[in-house]
């Protein structure tokens, strides 16, 4: 619209009268409804949010206390989002699993604190080697690198949390479940 209105500038600047008088009102009409329009797609109208927002952010600071009604509405969601499996993608932060599971983020972090895991990071390592261990036993033909992208850790970052988890490498719980079998 405002792209439209300037190319009858050069037009408007040399009339007189009631002519130049209209196309400016209609000039400083729409440039006062794009910046209006620019200023509304700034600021969000949804304040819910914006005070969930706010609320995270103080939570954050200090140590997370969430109700028993929450907790239970967390674990639920958890248990949820570890059926569809959403601890195999890889990058996840508080945030983006907190957003996947519909829970606000100081929610999810204080149920953490609240299990034994005490960190996102080691709740996702634990479901992420019960995988692996689980995905190695049922297809002992998956070379490693497979097994560690399905669960969606680099390959050093597998060796590791699995070694840490499990008490061996990758590589000796295979070699481990061949003979055993």
């Amino acid at each position: 619209m405002l792209a439209f209105i300037t190319m009858f500038v050069p037009f408007a600047i040399f009339q007189e009268g009631w002519l130049l008088t209209a196309f400016a009102c209609a000039f400083f009409i729409i440039i006062y409804y794009c910046a209006s329009c620019f200023h509304n797609y700034g600021i969000s109208q949804d304040l819910q949010r914006v005070e969930e927002a706010e609320l995270s952010q103080e939570n954050d600071e200090t140590e997370p206390v969430i109700s028993e009604a929450d907790r239970l509405r967390v674990e639920q969601a958890a248990q949820k989002w570890v059926d569809q499996g959403g601890y195999l993608k890889p990058n996840q932060t508080l945030t983006t699993v907190a957003n996947d599971m519909d829970v606000q983020r100081y929610m999810l972090k204080a149920w953490l604190q609240q299990t034994e895991y005490g960190k996102l990071t080691n709740w996702l390592n634990r479901l992420r080697t019960e995988e692996a261990r689980r995905v190695m036993t049922e297809h002992p033909d998956w070379g490693i690198e497979f097994v560690a992208e399905h669960c969606g850790l680099s390959l050093s970052s597998f060796h590791r949390v699995f070694r840490q988890y499990s008490g061996m490498t990758p590589a000796k719980f295979q070699q481990a479940m061949k003979f055993g079998k």
